[in-house]
């Protein structure tokens, strides 16, 4: 919509603005973020992940989607988003309701590949809480992430994804327990 709340067009598949209704993603748009740079990222329900890079033109976008690639250990961990995340550091994390906490590891080329349970972030929690429905830097930089068995907290202060305390709290018998988890 232009500053006069006039419809533009439509987002279609190909980055460009349609003037005829069109269908982005199978099974709908979920969560969505703009980042530092101005790329918006799209997780759908069970289609993956787009990112939107803006061209040189408004409205006008180069379109990139992440599926779940079984074969290769750095695809997006599943195809259902429920959260995306931009911490202090201008890192983008994508939450999954199936596959757990995903990092964007922007390549020296360009490339996207992500950081995961099934990869270099194999300290995470995946058996309790690979179904995680939202995610926050908090104060201190501080992640929160909840998740359906608890909330999931660890410092976004890193330079190595191998160096993680996972703390995960969760019920038991009515009483708050804390479950740490060292990478």
């Amino acid at each position: 919509m232009d500053s006069q709340k006039n419809l533009l067009g439509y987002l279609s598949p190909d980055g460009e603005l349609a003037q005829t209704e069109t269908v982005f993603a199978e099974g709908g748009i979920y969560v969505m973020l703009k980042d530092q740079a101005q790329t918006i990222w799209l997780g759908s329900k069970e289609n993956g992940l787009f990112r939107l890079v803006p061209r040189n033109r408004p409205y006008h976008y180069e379109v990139y989607h992440y599926m779940n690639n079984p074969s290769d250990p750095y695809s997006i961990s599943d195809n259902k988003i429920s959260c995306i995340d931009e911490d202090h550091n201008g890192r983008i994390w994508i939450g999954t309701y199936g596959g757990g906490l995903n990092l964007v590891e922007e390549k020296e080329d360009g490339a996207i590949r992500f950081i995961h349970a099934e990869n270099k972030l194999s300290g995470f929690p995946i058996n309790r809480t690979n179904s995680i429905r939202c995610m926050v830097e908090g104060p201190g930089h501080t992640m929160l992430v909840g998740t359906i068995e608890g909330l999931i907290t660890f410092s976004s202060d890193f330079r190595i994804t191998k160096i993680f305390v996972f703390i995960l709290t969760f019920l038991v018998r009515r009483r708050l327990t804390d479950c740490v988890v060292l990478m």
